[in-house]
Protein backbone atom coordinates (compact mmCIF):
# COMPACT_ATOMS: atom_id res chain seq x y z
CA UNK A 1 0.00 0.00 0.00
CA UNK A 2 1.24 3.68 -0.61
CA UNK A 3 2.53 5.56 2.10
CA UNK A 4 0.75 8.35 0.67
CA UNK A 5 -2.66 6.24 1.72
CA UNK A 6 -4.05 7.18 5.05
CA UNK A 7 -4.36 4.10 7.73
CA UNK A 8 -7.45 3.81 9.13
CA UNK A 9 -8.54 2.59 12.54
CA UNK A 10 -6.36 1.72 15.58
CA UNK A 11 -5.86 3.34 18.65
CA UNK A 12 -2.52 6.04 18.06
CA UNK A 13 -0.59 5.81 21.39
CA UNK A 14 1.19 9.10 22.64
CA UNK A 15 3.93 10.00 25.05
CA UNK A 16 2.78 12.74 26.65
CA UNK A 17 5.90 15.48 28.72
CA UNK A 18 2.84 16.18 31.47
CA UNK A 19 0.20 14.75 33.43
CA UNK A 20 -2.94 15.72 33.03
CA UNK A 21 -5.02 19.16 33.92
CA UNK A 22 -8.71 19.40 33.63
CA UNK A 23 -9.97 18.94 30.38
CA UNK A 24 -11.31 22.49 30.63
CA UNK A 25 -10.47 25.31 28.52
CA UNK A 26 -11.99 28.15 30.97
CA UNK A 27 -10.09 26.54 34.07
CA UNK A 28 -7.47 23.48 32.79
CA UNK A 29 -4.18 24.14 33.79
CA UNK A 30 -2.59 23.90 30.98
CA UNK A 31 -3.57 22.84 27.00
CA UNK A 32 -3.54 18.98 27.02
CA UNK A 33 -3.08 17.72 23.63
CA UNK A 34 -6.38 15.90 23.63
CA UNK A 35 -7.97 19.21 24.14
CA UNK A 36 -7.28 19.88 20.04
CA UNK A 37 -9.36 16.50 19.48
CA UNK A 38 -12.79 17.18 21.68
CA UNK A 39 -12.77 20.61 21.47
CA UNK A 40 -12.85 23.09 18.72
CA UNK A 41 -12.18 26.89 17.73
CA UNK A 42 -13.85 29.67 16.11
CA UNK A 43 -10.65 30.05 13.61
CA UNK A 44 -7.50 27.62 12.79
CA UNK A 45 -4.11 28.75 11.72
CA UNK A 46 -2.79 25.95 9.02
CA UNK A 47 0.89 24.66 8.85
CA UNK A 48 2.24 27.54 7.69
CA UNK A 49 0.72 29.84 10.29
CA UNK A 50 -1.78 31.44 7.97
CA UNK A 51 -5.45 32.12 9.83
CA UNK A 52 -8.28 30.17 8.67
CA UNK A 53 -12.32 29.01 9.33
CA UNK A 54 -13.23 26.15 12.19
CA UNK A 55 -16.46 27.11 13.41
CA UNK A 56 -16.26 30.27 12.09
CA UNK A 57 -16.54 30.16 8.31
CA UNK A 58 -16.48 34.01 7.87
CA UNK A 59 -15.70 37.06 9.90
CA UNK A 60 -15.49 40.78 9.28
CA UNK A 61 -15.21 44.29 11.04
CA UNK A 62 -17.81 46.63 10.86
CA UNK A 63 -16.47 50.09 9.12
CA UNK A 64 -15.64 51.45 12.66
CA UNK A 65 -13.17 48.16 13.50
CA UNK A 66 -14.98 48.14 16.85
CA UNK A 67 -17.40 45.46 15.83
CA UNK A 68 -16.60 42.17 14.50
CA UNK A 69 -19.23 39.90 12.91
CA UNK A 70 -18.52 36.06 12.14
CA UNK A 71 -20.67 33.63 10.55
CA UNK A 72 -21.06 30.25 12.17
CA UNK A 73 -20.74 26.88 10.35
CA UNK A 74 -24.22 25.64 10.09
CA UNK A 75 -25.10 22.62 12.00
CA UNK A 76 -22.35 22.37 13.95
CA UNK A 77 -23.71 20.19 17.42
CA UNK A 78 -22.12 19.18 20.72
CA UNK A 79 -21.13 15.73 21.34
CA UNK A 80 -24.26 15.89 23.48
CA UNK A 81 -26.13 16.64 20.26
CA UNK A 82 -26.76 20.44 21.82
CA UNK A 83 -26.74 23.08 18.63
CA UNK A 84 -23.15 24.67 18.52
CA UNK A 85 -24.96 27.82 17.16
CA UNK A 86 -24.07 31.64 17.41
CA UNK A 87 -25.68 31.96 21.14
CA UNK A 88 -24.14 28.45 22.09
CA UNK A 89 -20.66 30.12 21.05
CA UNK A 90 -21.47 33.47 22.84
CA UNK A 91 -21.89 31.68 26.20
CA UNK A 92 -19.13 29.72 25.86
CA UNK A 93 -16.90 32.86 25.50
CA UNK A 94 -18.29 34.91 27.80
CA UNK A 95 -17.46 31.83 30.15
CA UNK A 96 -13.47 32.46 29.44
CA UNK A 97 -14.16 36.45 30.00
CA UNK A 98 -15.44 35.84 33.32
CA UNK A 99 -13.10 37.45 35.62
CA UNK A 100 -14.54 34.71 38.31
CA UNK A 101 -13.13 31.54 36.55
CA UNK A 102 -9.91 30.53 38.34
CA UNK A 103 -7.81 30.57 34.89
CA UNK A 104 -7.74 34.41 34.17
CA UNK A 105 -8.21 34.03 30.80
CA UNK A 106 -9.64 37.57 30.97
CA UNK A 107 -6.30 38.65 30.00
CA UNK A 108 -7.15 37.22 26.48
CA UNK A 109 -10.68 39.09 26.53
CA UNK A 110 -9.48 42.61 27.64
CA UNK A 111 -10.20 44.47 24.31
CA UNK A 112 -13.85 42.99 24.01
CA UNK A 113 -16.55 44.94 25.56
CA UNK A 114 -19.62 42.16 24.50
CA UNK A 115 -20.36 38.80 23.07
CA UNK A 116 -23.40 38.34 21.99
CA UNK A 117 -25.22 36.88 19.33
CA UNK A 118 -27.67 37.69 16.29
CA UNK A 119 -29.26 35.38 14.42
CA UNK A 120 -26.81 33.24 12.69
CA UNK A 121 -23.93 35.49 13.36
CA UNK A 122 -21.45 36.07 16.01
CA UNK A 123 -21.59 39.57 17.23
CA UNK A 124 -17.91 40.52 19.21
CA UNK A 125 -17.60 44.09 20.08
CA UNK A 126 -14.45 46.15 20.84
CA UNK A 127 -13.29 48.76 23.41
CA UNK A 128 -10.67 49.79 20.67
CA UNK A 129 -10.37 48.46 17.07
CA UNK A 130 -8.23 45.41 17.51
CA UNK A 131 -7.31 43.83 13.95
CA UNK A 132 -5.80 41.02 16.04
CA UNK A 133 -8.90 39.41 17.18
CA UNK A 134 -9.56 36.51 14.49
CA UNK A 135 -6.05 35.39 15.48
CA UNK A 136 -6.94 35.56 19.24
CA UNK A 137 -10.08 33.53 18.73
CA UNK A 138 -7.82 30.57 17.19
CA UNK A 139 -6.32 30.37 20.70
CA UNK A 140 -7.33 27.58 23.38
CA UNK A 141 -8.36 30.51 25.54
CA UNK A 142 -11.12 30.80 23.32
CA UNK A 143 -12.17 27.32 23.01
CA UNK A 144 -15.47 26.72 22.43
CA UNK A 145 -17.46 24.21 24.79
CA UNK A 146 -20.82 23.72 26.09
CA UNK A 147 -21.33 25.63 28.85
CA UNK A 148 -24.97 24.03 29.78
CA UNK A 149 -23.13 21.04 30.26
CA UNK A 150 -20.50 22.27 32.06
CA UNK A 151 -22.99 23.99 34.53
CA UNK A 152 -25.20 20.79 34.90
CA UNK A 153 -22.02 18.76 35.36
CA UNK A 154 -20.59 20.39 38.69
CA UNK A 155 -17.44 18.33 39.61
CA UNK A 156 -17.68 15.50 37.39
CA UNK A 157 -17.45 18.45 34.42
CA UNK A 158 -13.50 17.73 32.89
CA UNK A 159 -13.00 14.91 34.73
CA UNK A 160 -15.58 12.18 33.49
CA UNK A 161 -17.76 14.99 31.64
CA UNK A 162 -16.59 16.80 28.84
CA UNK A 163 -18.91 18.35 25.74
CA UNK A 164 -17.11 20.00 23.00
CA UNK A 165 -17.57 19.80 19.22
CA UNK A 166 -14.23 17.95 18.16
CA UNK A 167 -13.95 14.77 15.58
CA UNK A 168 -13.44 12.82 19.61
CA UNK A 169 -15.10 12.28 22.38
CA UNK A 170 -13.72 11.90 25.87
CA UNK A 171 -13.54 8.58 27.58
CA UNK A 172 -11.61 8.62 30.22
CA UNK A 173 -8.88 10.77 32.29
CA UNK A 174 -6.77 8.91 34.79
CA UNK A 175 -4.31 11.13 35.79
CA UNK A 176 -0.53 9.18 36.05
CA UNK A 177 -1.99 6.46 33.63
CA UNK A 178 -3.73 7.54 30.28
CA UNK A 179 -6.04 9.66 28.95
CA UNK A 180 -8.23 8.54 26.27
CA UNK A 181 -10.66 10.03 23.39
CA UNK A 182 -12.72 7.60 20.78
CA UNK A 183 -14.01 8.73 16.88
CA UNK A 184 -17.18 10.81 16.81
CA UNK A 185 -18.52 8.89 13.97
CA UNK A 186 -21.58 11.68 14.13
CA UNK A 187 -19.08 14.66 13.21
CA UNK A 188 -20.82 16.79 10.41
CA UNK A 189 -16.89 17.95 9.10
CA UNK A 190 -14.98 21.08 9.83
CA UNK A 191 -14.44 24.00 7.90
CA UNK A 192 -10.46 23.77 8.58
CA UNK A 193 -9.78 23.82 4.59
CA UNK A 194 -6.42 22.56 5.25
CA UNK A 195 -6.81 19.26 6.72
CA UNK A 196 -7.13 16.64 3.79
CA UNK A 197 -9.44 14.58 5.77
CA UNK A 198 -12.52 17.06 6.68
CA UNK A 199 -15.09 14.53 8.01
CA UNK A 200 -15.19 11.97 10.83
CA UNK A 201 -11.20 10.65 12.28
CA UNK A 202 -9.79 7.53 10.23
CA UNK A 203 -7.98 6.81 13.96
CA UNK A 204 -10.29 4.61 16.07
CA UNK A 205 -8.99 6.83 18.83
CA UNK A 206 -6.42 8.38 20.66
CA UNK A 207 -4.22 7.28 23.77
CA UNK A 208 -2.08 10.00 25.73
CA UNK A 209 0.27 7.87 28.03
CA UNK A 210 1.82 10.80 30.25
CA UNK A 211 5.80 10.11 30.40
CA UNK A 212 7.45 12.74 32.66
CA UNK A 213 10.99 11.68 32.02
CA UNK A 214 11.94 12.53 28.42
CA UNK A 215 14.72 9.90 28.16
CA UNK A 216 11.75 7.52 29.03
CA UNK A 217 9.55 8.87 26.41
CA UNK A 218 12.35 8.39 23.77
CA UNK A 219 13.27 4.93 24.84
CA UNK A 220 9.69 4.31 24.85
CA UNK A 221 9.25 5.37 21.22
CA UNK A 222 11.92 3.81 19.73
CA UNK A 223 10.93 0.20 21.55
CA UNK A 224 7.65 0.51 20.26
CA UNK A 225 5.77 1.46 23.40
CA UNK A 226 4.59 4.01 21.66
CA UNK A 227 3.79 5.18 18.51
CA UNK A 228 4.63 9.05 18.80
CA UNK A 229 6.14 11.64 21.32
CA UNK A 230 5.68 15.18 21.58
CA UNK A 231 8.55 17.49 22.43
CA UNK A 232 11.46 14.85 23.04
CA UNK A 233 14.39 16.12 24.73
CA UNK A 234 16.87 18.08 22.29
CA UNK A 235 19.98 16.15 22.88
CA UNK A 236 17.82 13.18 21.68
CA UNK A 237 16.51 14.84 18.70
CA UNK A 238 19.55 13.68 16.59
CA UNK A 239 19.56 10.08 17.12
CA UNK A 240 16.11 10.18 17.10
CA UNK A 241 16.27 11.36 13.27
CA UNK A 242 19.05 8.90 12.68
CA UNK A 243 16.29 5.56 13.39
CA UNK A 244 14.77 4.56 9.71
CA UNK A 245 12.10 3.78 11.68
CA UNK A 246 11.05 7.12 13.10
CA UNK A 247 9.84 10.91 11.59
CA UNK A 248 11.23 13.44 13.30
CA UNK A 249 8.99 16.48 12.70
CA UNK A 250 10.76 19.90 13.58
CA UNK A 251 9.55 23.22 13.67
CA UNK A 252 10.13 26.59 15.40
CA UNK A 253 7.97 26.99 18.20
CA UNK A 254 5.53 30.09 18.94
CA UNK A 255 7.86 30.63 22.43
CA UNK A 256 10.63 31.32 23.90
CA UNK A 257 13.35 31.16 27.04
CA UNK A 258 13.86 34.61 28.03
CA UNK A 259 16.38 36.24 30.76
CA UNK A 260 14.64 39.11 32.66
CA UNK A 261 15.77 41.61 34.52
CA UNK A 262 13.83 43.66 37.59
CA UNK A 263 13.72 46.84 35.60
CA UNK A 264 13.13 49.01 38.77
CA UNK A 265 15.89 47.14 40.83
CA UNK A 266 19.06 49.07 40.91
CA UNK A 267 21.14 48.78 38.63
CA UNK A 268 18.80 47.37 36.29
CA UNK A 269 16.52 50.39 36.00
CA UNK A 270 19.42 52.15 34.19
CA UNK A 271 18.89 51.35 30.54
CA UNK A 272 22.49 51.27 29.63
CA UNK A 273 23.19 48.34 32.41
CA UNK A 274 20.35 46.49 30.69
CA UNK A 275 21.41 47.18 26.96
CA UNK A 276 25.24 45.91 28.08
CA UNK A 277 23.68 42.70 29.47
CA UNK A 278 21.98 42.23 26.47
CA UNK A 279 25.12 42.66 24.32
CA UNK A 280 26.75 40.35 27.03
CA UNK A 281 24.52 37.08 26.01
CA UNK A 282 25.52 35.25 22.80
CA UNK A 283 22.60 34.09 22.17
CA UNK A 284 23.94 32.04 18.93
CA UNK A 285 26.44 30.03 21.76
CA UNK A 286 23.56 29.44 23.69
CA UNK A 287 21.55 27.80 21.09
CA UNK A 288 24.27 25.45 20.38
CA UNK A 289 25.36 24.42 23.69
CA UNK A 290 21.97 24.33 25.71
CA UNK A 291 19.31 23.54 22.94
CA UNK A 292 22.05 21.29 21.01
CA UNK A 293 21.68 23.68 17.51
CA UNK A 294 17.68 23.05 17.48
CA UNK A 295 16.63 27.06 18.58
CA UNK A 296 17.06 30.31 16.61
CA UNK A 297 18.23 33.24 18.92
CA UNK A 298 15.55 35.43 20.29
CA UNK A 299 15.94 39.35 20.11
CA UNK A 300 13.67 41.61 22.44
CA UNK A 301 13.59 44.83 24.33
CA UNK A 302 16.57 45.68 26.58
Amino acid sequence: MSSDVPRRGGILREGYEYDFSVMDPAVGAHVDPSWGAVFETDTLLDASGVLGPMLATAWRPDPDGLTWRLDIRPGARFHSGAPCDAAAIAVSHNSHRDPSMPLDNTFFWQPVSDVRAEGDQLVIELHHPWAGLPRNLRSWHSAVHNEATRAASGDDWGRTVVDGTGPFVHVSTERGVAQEVKRWDDFAGTSAQWFSNRGPAYLDGVRWIPFLDSAERARALEEGELDTIQNPDLLDVDRLSENPDLVVIEFQQSALAYFALDHQTPPFDDLRVRQAVSHAIDREALVASDLAGHGWPAYGQP
